[in-house]
């Protein structure tokens, strides 16, 4: 890519590897979905990384893509998409939207679920 850097020759104690799928690209970054069979509860996240930080981009493979990202930021970023995926799973599991009002479910009869006597 352009716009990323190689990695250095001592970027590897500072950088972090990570493998993901592109979900959207913007001028100054983008939306990574992670892909990592080794830490599962970081599979699936997906959130925002810019390409100032970003080094080594390979997109050679048109579906997953790989890059080196500063650590801090990186993490940083994991923490955050994890504290809001199980925001979503306790408010879905609770009942509730992410507006926080009740969420309802409307159950429509069938001819079948009547019975005629």
């Amino acid at each position: 890519m352009r716009w990323s850097q190689p990695l250095g020759t001592y970027d590897d104690e500072y950088y972090e590897q990570a493998t993901f799928v592109l979900v959207k690209e913007s001028p100054k970054a983008i939306r990574i979905k992670l892909i990592d069979k080794y830490r599962k509860n970081y599979d699936g996240l997906v959130f925002w990384m810019p390409k100032s930080i970003t080094k080594s981009y390979n997109d050679r493979d048109p579906n997953i893509k790989t890059a080196w990202f500063w650590e801090k930021l990186f993490y940083d970023n994991v923490r955050k998409a994890l504290a809001a995926k199980e925001k979503n799973e306790r408010s879905m599991y609770h009942g509730k939207n992410e507006k926080g009002s009740n969420v309802r479910h409307t159950v429509m009869a069938t001819e079948e679920d009547i019975q005629v006597e």
